[in-house]
């Protein structure tokens, strides 16, 4: 997450340093876990990796696994120069438009391969400075244009409104996977918002029919 403004990486490194931050990218492990699987890459980079267990929870065939956050010291230096896949989760919205495309040609002198999870909507947190962590909102059209200056080959995976956008830097055979496991995931939110105000005489139910759905996912 290449931040070139040193008063924007101390604010996230304070972040980091002040609690559990950064940790998105575990939503997507199967996501990730997907693509591996089909690319079976030798070395993987994720680029802006926050907090996340990701390299805890995938199995990886083999391959290398490399972090980088900028707003943790101990990974804040670039391990590798190049790589077969990159992972980069909830990272873009935070880059100062000013320093968006130098960040974008940095990821693709990387790996031509890349995930993209891109969030589209402000975020909870606030920066000190009082400004949200969020500051580069825009649409998935937007955001596949942009990408598109530095990935010949960008494919719009997933898009919903309120929800982050997917992408993908190659025509993979595994899109119509990763809708279903986009779908899957809201649909696990929306059960779960909705358990808190089923009333308890029927909650058993609800609950056994919620572990059902997910056993077929």
């Amino acid at each position: 997450m290449s931040i070139v403004d040193n008063t924007l990486q101390a604010e996230y490194q304070s972040v980091h340093a002040s609690k559990t931050y950064g940790v998105s990218g575990n939503k997507f492990t199967h996501h990730i876990q997907v693509l591996i699987s089909e690319l079976r890459p030798k070395s993987i980079l994720n680029y802006g990796c926050g907090q996340t267990s990701l390299h805890e929870d995938l199995g990886l065939f083999g391959a290398d696994f490399f972090r980088y956050d900028p707003g943790i010291p101990e990974l804040s230096k670039l391990p590798v120069g190049k790589a077969d896949f990159l992972i980069n989760t909830d990272v873009l919205e935070h880059i100062p438009e000013g320093n968006l495309d130098e960040v974008l040609s940095k990821m693709a002198s990387i790996s031509s391969l890349a995930f993209f999870n891109i969030a589209t909507r402000p975020a909870k947190e606030f920066l000190s400075n009082g400004k949200n962590a969020h500051c580069n909102i825009m649409t998935a059209s937007q955001w596949k244009e942009r990408l598109a200056k530095h990935f010949p080959e960008v494919q719009l995976v997933f898009d919903r409104p309120a929800h982050p956008c997917v992408f993908l830097t190659w025509d993979s055979p595994m899109k119509d996977v990763l809708v279903a496991l986009s779908n899957a995931q809201i649909m696990q939110k929306k059960l779960k918002k909705m358990e808190k105000s089923i009333p308890l005489k029927i909650k058993h139910e609800f609950v056994r029919a919620k572990r059902r759905w997910l056993k077929l996912q």
